[in-house]
């Protein structure tokens, strides 16, 4: 099939099903076996005794004990089933990991989760091909980059230089995580696709096998499709095997396994048979998969044996059809449908005498019930869908009303649809008890005149949802015992922050409200949650601060997402508001109030950074918009780490202050957040020592967070010496105090620093870069030994080390540093690692260290900052070894050319790369050279050309 959907909730109820069933098995074969033990030869005498015994032993020690372990494997199966449910809902929640770092999330999480496992096989083709779409316009984007550059390249002379390397490289870094990305998405969905189909298969196959041959319902096909599940029913076994022997079984068919027959040929169940052919139900039964047929004929009794028979005969499949339906079930469907009609409207006149019977009889609704009546009329027999037309079109209507940007037609438009809602109500009687039921029928018309994505059929599909949830019955709202009361209802619409909701009222007026005002639906659209948060032109704050500060109603609504646009156009200034207002408030008896961040901060932080990496997947996105996105990346991390530290607020008031900074690579943003004193007298009743202990606690939870923009390896490596740089300038050192000027303070400052990363980097020797004095020098020489013994000081050289190591390991990502009391830390997150150059400075590594370093040793010897890893390292960061690793990354680039006519590594698979490394390798063994080295790199580039040459 190709759309699948599983609801975990109903797993779960079929899950505790299964363990009642189980429990209640085990007790009927212990109470069995006790009344066999106490049926003895003294008290049970003769043959009929014998035969008893016999036939209870049989019961209750083989069929009782094998019914047991087939409910046990169902088990299995369900639990199974759970498992991978909760696998692949949480693998699919995480996929936008993809395009945050771009990492496939683990697909073994089977954390419980709820809601409903979704997989559409069609659209998930569709949007395969579209990312892939997305990826060779990347990869064109960058051959033409290329192409540009290698232009530009020819027109440069000794007198001409062009910067164009400043634009050119940011969009071919992004065109390459495009072209990346795109391909790990492609591979993540059908993953899921894959997991989610197999999982269906799989629980459908096993539940089937685990279900015994022979029963009266052998299994609950209605659990396969996600019904309303029903108990095995009592029944005579007896002539149920007998008839079973014969053939004869459609006395044995019993009406609600009929009705879900029905569910799975028609999707509906009430269905005047008399009106199908053979060829209709043929036709029908050859749509569903064959889980699904075969799940269909064992609900008919149908022996595992021949079932198979069947499947593969159509004389005999329709025969067999032919027999079931023209027997008793015939008549019991037409019972069932129709020996209660009723209608849904009171515009059909015959209805009219009907309703002042109701009304007498004490069994119509009053107050919001608008026309909607028992009816007993032939002519109301058959639900008409034109009988539906007039109030769904009339609902629907007034529901787009509420979407539109004219507030002054919502007030009618509520009203109208209050009134067209409360027309699905009727009451149906059964077996002595009265029931208010809403007509189903009524409500999937509706849902289909409004169509998928619109606000009306949002809160009609959670209503459907909450229907067949929460009763017996699919379409029962509430039952009642009494019949001397006129009980009330209603179904009302109102406005919720950025949406709509629908609340349930139901009163008897006997025992008091039964459903008090219950929420049984919410949505919001674009359009909706656009109103809310802008009105006039501008951003309406104040609405803006009551849904910041409001519990979520849905984590998934549409709304976050249109708040999300919102902020992408917003000023920084807007952004810090957003921030300020995003606080709770809470007033405390003889303290100042507390302050927290509010539930809804973290839900739009992601939601603001997952849109902005969506919008660069844009097919016509201009440069000068692309370098926006770019700002907007970082101002979203920004926005999101800031967020992240609000959580540890003290219960002070944050206020945060963003101030953005251009570089090459696009915006650097500062961000100062700084926690505001509460004066708590908790602390001691000493307003000295108490402003004292707020001050501190003030200070230490607030900080500086500074984001950078995404960069290559070499601009990760300067950014982290800025931001080491930017530490030792706020170490005071009693030495600085001394009546040196304040730019020889800055000249000492940052040959002091040169001191440090030379230390990291194994050049130390650079003393007299800035013109000091030898004076000067010692001094920055002792300031380096006082600092890198700093706490601040250990956390900066540990980021030095990461910037070399982002050199050496083909590192992309981004520098973020968040500075508190006394410390800083500096970290690169969402780093990628480019595979391709990697393996060229390996394969260098190796010929000129006589090693066998594989790629994957040194990336598990750099996550665990191992041996194999530091030589590595240590040999990249001297000359020798980065300038031979760029002249065997040389060698390969010809090779490329001459193997697949490909003039750039990063146009190249990984595969390809290997291959070319493979070639280099043969010409440094053939001319007898231990590596490229700047020596040599002609004699191998030539050796490649003239073996091309020759084939």
């Amino acid at each position: 099939m190709s759309r699948i959907k599983w609801n975990l909730e109903i797993l779960e109820q079929l899950k505790q099903k299964n363990k009642m069933e189980m429990d209640e098995t085990e007790s009927i074969i212990y109470k069995g076996r006790e009344i066999l033990s106490s049926m003895t030869e003294e008290v049970w005498e003769g043959e009929d005794g014998d035969m008893a015994r016999d036939q209870l032993y049989e019961i209750f020690n083989k069929e009782m004990v094998e019914t047991w372990r087939q409910l046990d494997d169902c088990k299995t199966s369900i639990h199974k089933a759970q498992d991978t449910a909760f696998e692949a809902k949480n693998f699919c929640n995480e996929l936008y990991q993809i395009f945050q770092n771009g990492t496939i999330p683990a697909d073994s999480d089977s954390s419980s989760c709820g809601g409903d496992v979704l997989c559409d096989l069609e659209n998930g083709e569709i949007l395969k091909t579209h990312m892939e779409n997305a990826g060779k316009s990347a990869e064109s984007l960058k051959s033409n980059i290329e192409m540009a550059e290698s232009i530009l390249a020819e027109l440069e002379t000794d007198e001409a230089k062009y910067d164009y390397t400043s634009y050119t490289e940011p969009i071919k870094r992004q065109a390459q995580d495009v072209i990346d990305r795109e391909k790990l998405f492609r591979v993540a969905v059908t993953r899921y696709d894959q997991k989610v189909e197999d999982m269906d298969r799989a629980f459908s196959s096993q539940m089937l096998q685990a279900t015994p041959d022979i029963v009266p319902e052998p299994f609950d096909i209605a659990c396969l499709q996600g019904y309303v599940f029903n108990h095995f029913k009592k029944s005579d076994i007896v002539d149920y095997v007998g008839n079973y022997e014969t053939g004869d079984l459609g006395d044995s068919a019993g009406t609600l396994q009929i009705q879900d027959i029905f569910k799975m040929l028609f999707d509906r169940n009430d269905i005047d048979i008399n009106s199908l052919s053979d060829e209709d139900i043929e036709i029908a039964f050859l749509k569903l998969s064959k889980e699904e047929q075969r799940a269909m004929l064992l609900g008919m009794g149908i022996s595992r044996t021949e079932i198979d028979s069947i499947m593969a005969s159509k004389e005999k499949r329709r025969g067999y059809f032919r027999q079931y339906f023209n027997s008793q079930a015939r008549n019991s469907i037409s019972d069932i449908d129709f020996k209660n009609p009723k209608t849904k409207f009171s515009t059909n006149a015959d209805c009219a005498d009907s309703k002042s019977k109701s009304k007498s009889s004490g069994y119509s609704g009053s107050g919001s019930n608008t026309g909607v009546v028992d009816c007993d009329s032939p002519s109301c027999a058959y639900p008409r869908l034109v009988e539906y037309d007039g109030p769904a079109t009339r609902l629907n209507d007034a529901a787009n009303a509420l979407c539109d940007d004219d507030p002054s037609n919502d007030a009618q438009a509520i009203e109208t649809m209050n009134e067209c809602l409360d027309a699905g109500f009727y009451y149906e009687d059964k077996d002595g008890t009265k029931y208010l039921m809403y007509d189903t029928e009524y409500l999937e018309y509706c849902k289909e005149k409004a169509g998928e994505g619109s606000l009306l059929y949002g809160l009609l599909d959670d209503y459907e949802r909450f229907l067949k949830e929460n009763s017996a019955e699919y379409g029962v709202v509430s039952a009642f015992d009494g019949y001397s009361w006129d009980p009330t209802y209603s179904l009302k619409v109102s406005q919720l922050r950025a949406g709509y909701q629908l609340t349930l009222n139901v009163d008897s007026q006997v025992f008091g409200s039964e459903i008090d005002n219950k929420r049984v639906a919410y949505e919001a659209t674009y359009e909706t949650a656009n109103n809310y948060f802008y009105e006039g032109g501008e951003l309406n704050w104040e609405n803006i601060s009551e849904w910041l500060k409001a519990d979520p109603i849905d984590e998934d609504s549409l709304e976050y997402s249109v708040f999300a646009e919102h902020m992408r156009n917003m000023t920084d200034e807007e952004i810090e508001n957003v921030l300020a207002l995003g606080q709770i408030e809470t007033a405390v008896p003889f303290f100042p109030d507390i302050y927290e961040r509010g539930p809804v901060l973290p839900i739009i932080s992601d939601r603001y950074y997952l849109l902005v990496e969506t919008l660069f997947f844009r097919q016509d996105i201009s440069e000068e918009e692309y370098k926006e996105l770019i700002d907007q990346e970082t101002r979203a991390i920004a926005f999101a780490k800031v967020v992240e530290a609000m959580e540890n607020n003290g219960g002070c008031k944050v206020t945060v202050d963003f101030s953005p900074t251009d570089c090459e690579d696009g915006k650097i943003y500062t961000v100062n957040m700084m926690v505001e004193s509460r004066n708590d007298t908790a602390f001691t009743k000493d307003p000295i020592l108490n402003s004292y202990a707020q001050s501190n606690l003030a200070n230490s939870l607030s900080r500086t967070i500074v984001v950078y923009p995404n960069a290559s390896e070499e601009a990760l490596d300067n950014y982290i010496r800025e931001e080491a740089i930017d530490v030792l300038e706020t170490f005071e050192h009693p030495i600085l105090l001394m009546e040196y000027s304040k730019d020889d303070v800055k000249k000492i400052c940052l040959q002091t620093i040169e001191y440090v990363i030379g230390k990291v980097y194994g050049e130390v020797g650079k003393q007299d870069r800035y013109g000091l004095c030898f004076d000067a020098l010692t001094i920055a020489e002792s300031i380096a030994k006082d600092y890198e013994d700093t706490i601040a000081a250990r956390g900066a050289t540990d980021a030095l080390k990461q910037g070399k190591a982002a050199e050496s390991m083909a590192i992309t990502g981004r520098v973020i540093s968040t500075t508190g009391t006394g410390e800083k830390g500096i970290v690169i997150e969402n780093y990628t690692i480019d595979e391709k150059k990697l393996l060229i400075r390996v394969a260098s590594y190796n010929g000129s260290k006589n090693e066998s370093l594989s790629l994957k040793s040194l990336m598990d010897s750099y996550s665990e900052n191992g041996d194999d890893f530091q030589k590595y390292n240590d040999w990249y960061g001297s000359n020798t070894g980065r300038n031979n690793s760029n002249y065997y990354e040389y060698t390969v680039q010809k090779a490329l050319e001459e193997m697949y006519n490909i003039n750039s590594i990063d146009l190249a698979s990984v595969e390809q790369v290997n291959e070319a490394i493979g070639l280099v390798e043969e010409a440094v063994a053939k001319l007898g050279i231990i590596t490229v080295t700047e020596e040599s790199v002609k004699d191998v580039t030539s050796w490649i050309k003239e073996e091309a040459k020759n084939g």
